[in-house]
């Protein structure tokens, strides 16, 4: 059995809902679109419409990417911020997940009471970053485990993970590869 205790910081929370909303097959790529082309030919559609005035349509698909744009940032910055200051105190308060060999025990202490929950493994699917697991219990809900908070286990519940998921349910993702880039591997979505 592997027990570890974690905390889910906004800092955390922050990188996961980054992380949850490139998730594609080329998370790169999705990011490159979003905060790349997506402003450059905006303001470039509105700079062609002030030198060559005339194009209605012009000033309204720029409007539109530059708004799309501006939503995006707000998503990723104040949006997330108070999507964090709202989630329930219980999920804020230190987690102590236990590893067994059928399932995972997620329990906490919240204002006098113990709260406990098991994750079989057969119906979860995990996402290993860079820095952290994202043990997906169910299509829209994650445990969100930083690898340094799994310190000296870390190899440990790698293999525990890998032995009690198939590969289409253990991915790695923005792992960095040799040459320092950055590089995906994908088996299935969730």
């Amino acid at each position: 059995m592997i027990e570890i205790t974690t905390t889910l910081t906004e800092q955390a929370y922050l990188t996961f809902y980054a992380f949850t909303m490139f998730r594609s097959r080329n998370p790169r790529f999705r990011r490159f679109v979003f905060l790349g082309v997506l402003p450059v030919v905006s303001l470039g559609m509105i700079l062609m419409n002030i030198m060559r005035p005339g194009s209605v349509i012009g000033y309204i698909l720029g409007g539109l990417g530059l708004a799309m744009f501006a939503a995006f940032l707000y998503m990723l910055g104040p949006g997330a911020k108070k999507q964090y200051a709202s989630l329930p105190g219980q999920l804020k308060v230190p987690q102590h997940l236990a590893f067994g060999e059928d399932d995972i025990e997620a329990s906490c202490e919240y204002e006098g009471e113990t709260m406990q929950t098991r994750y079989a493994y057969d119906k979860m699917a995990v996402q290993e970053t860079a820095d952290a697991f994202y043990i997906f219990v169910a299509a829209n809900q994650a445990i969100l485990l930083p690898k340094a908070d799994v310190g000296d286990s870390l190899d440990k519940l790698k293999g525990l993970l890998h032995e009690k998921l198939p590969d289409q349910r253990y991915m790695l993702c923005d792992k960095p590869a040799r040459s320092g880039r950055q590089k995906e591997k994908r088996h299935e979505s969730i």
